[in-house]
């Protein structure tokens, strides 16, 4: 593991615990439902080291990747998890299922949302590579005026318009990716501020636009900026030396397992939180937790079962097990 970006694994060992905190309002209705936040930066930085992932598209010889066998890959990537989870949690949780659910992902709205985002992004990396930075800013530009044309929704813009307001964040993973040498880290404490800075910043401006329907619902969209200033500095904050220190303690399995499992955590978090351990808040929190990553990792391996019955290769049950 000397060649693993331990920082991106961080990011998104970050990224699974915000999202399953954002959906732990069952656990926290007895005491106060506004604990279960932080979704919105949780998805933004799921979105983002997507971005960061997809860059590569050329093969060994610098010849580009087709588009079909390229796209082909995410979508083995992505969708046998879920028709094995569907069939799982129809048989274990009676959660029902139907056509939507096998062919467009169902109520996994970031499914759908990848696979275009990553079709855009393949054709952009293709023939504008150069323009990268220049997109981004497009990108930002295009979610405020959709958004400003576009009927007004109750609550938050990034719960209502998933599918635009965190395509900038995975562009930005995209721009970081590229030009990642020329970026500059020298002191780790002003940028661990910025950090912060950013994260609360967010928070901010959405009390004064969240859930108004007046001219004040717009103020929301400043927020785009202190979200992606948060996951920029993030990725400041985990370029430091710190993080591969952190690996050879003998916390680092814990987070590499989250961070292996953050797509499947995301997937059966729905089906598996509960209220029935409320009466030990808030180790309640930790229980659920640690059952959540039990199922996620039973459906990497009855995944990685699927995937194995049918291909024509031999049965590698190493493989099977693997994250």
């Amino acid at each position: 593991m000397k060649d693993r970006n331990y920082g991106i694994d961080i990011l998104k060992f970050i990224a699974a615990i915000m999202i399953t905190n954002s959906h732990y309002i069952p656990l926290y209705e007895n005491h106060n439902i506004s604990f279960a936040t932080l979704g919105v930066h949780g998805n933004a930085l799921f979105f983002f080291v997507s971005g960061f992932f997809l860059t590569n598209i050329e093969n060994k010889d610098g010849k580009y990747v087709r588009f079909d066998y390229w796209i082909k890959k995410k979508i083995i990537r992505l969708w046998p998890t879920l028709i094995v989870f569907f069939v799982f949690a129809n048989l274990i949780f009676a959660k029902n299922i139907n056509w939507y659910d096998f062919l467009l992902a169902g109520e996994y709205w970031f499914v759908r949302c990848f696979i275009i985002s990553f079709s855009i992004i393949y054709f952009i990396i293709k023939y504008f590579k150069k323009y990268t930075k220049q997109i981004l800013a497009i990108t930002i530009i295009l979610t405020a005026i959709l958004i400003l044309i576009l009927p007004k929704q109750n609550g938050s813009i990034y719960h209502s318009f998933h599918y635009i307001c965190y395509f900038s964040s995975m562009m930005l993973g995209v721009n970081i990716s590229l030009y990642k040498e020329r970026i500059i880290t020298k002191n780790l404490f002003v940028d661990f501020i910025l950090c912060a800075v950013s994260f609360l910043m967010y928070f901010v401006i959405m009390i004064f636009g969240k859930g108004k329907t007046d001219n004040w619902y717009y103020i929301q969209l400043l927020a785009a900026l202190p979200l992606l200033s948060f996951l920029y500095y993030s990725y400041k904050v985990v370029s430091y030396k710190w993080c591969s220190k952190l690996a050879s303690y003998k916390i680092w399995p814990f987070i590499f397992f989250v961070s292996s499992l953050t797509y499947e955590i995301y997937i059966v978090q729905f089906s598996v939180i509960t209220d029935a351990y409320n009466k030990w808040y808030p180790l309640n929190t930790i229980i659920v937790f640690g059952l959540i990553l039990s199922v996620a990792y039973i459906l990497r391996v009855l995944t990685n079962i699927f995937l194995q019955l049918f291909s024509s290769k031999d049965w590698n049950f190493k493989q099977l097990i693997r994250l």
